[in-house]
């Protein structure tokens, strides 16, 4: 549902899709490998995005860590390569889905607080019930303070979204997508707004 969403806003309907905690077939751990399983990660569609997932969990261990880091930092990279003009406007959403208590806060805080300033927002969905697993998400999400780095470094904005799957299970999915996505459209604005002073473009 959440993808589903997504992709009517984009135009090209073509997706980066990377792994995290992955064992790969030469026995190393990756924290960052393309799950279509080729040099470029982009995926055309949903649809292409859940079958790399499908291939890539038939020959890919699962591993720990949960370093959150290089994917975050990853993405960054990937928003910085275009350049945002009255006339190219976009604005990145990175979907995160994870099954484990993250063991890289301190630079995952500090990768989100540099991004904050980038035309991106984070959304990260905890898959599973361990509810101890998932408590060092909500620091992420920094609705009601500013996320800091331990060098005393604030984010300009909050641009964490953080909902535990299993609080949604038995809810239409539409109302998981709608909550994920709420604090989106207030992204975009105050980045436009505040930081890059653009002007938003109308959608017709």
């Amino acid at each position: 549902a959440i993808g589903g969403v997504l992709q009517d806003y984009d135009s090209d309907k073509l997706f980066p899709a990377l792994g995290f905690g992955g064992r790969l077939l030469d026995g190393t751990i990756s924290f960052n490998f393309c799950l279509n399983g080729q040099p470029n990660p982009t995926c055309a569609g949903i649809d292409g995005v859940i079958h790399a997932y499908t291939q890539a969990i038939r020959v890919i261990g699962l591993a720990g860590p949960t370093n959150f880091t290089p994917l975050i930092r990853y993405f960054m990279d990937l928003t910085r390569r275009t350049p945002l003009t009255p006339h190219t406007q976009f604005y990145n959403v990175l979907l995160i889905l994870t099954d484990g208590a993250i063991t890289d806060m301190d630079q995952t805080k500090e990768a989100i607080v540099e991004a904050s300033m980038l035309p991106m927002s984070i959304i990260i969905v905890g898959v599973g019930t361990s509810a101890a697993a998932f408590k060092a998400m909500d620091a992420l999400d920094a609705d009601n303070e500013r996320l800091t780095t331990q060098s005393g470094k604030k984010a300009v904005r909050d641009i964490v979204q953080f909902v535990p799957f299993a609080k949604f299970v038995n809810v239409p999915p539409e109302r998981l997508a709608a909550h994920l996505l709420k604090e989106v459209p207030d992204n975009v604005v105050e980045y436009l707004n505040t930081i890059c002073k653009i002007k938003p473009r109308p959608s017709y």
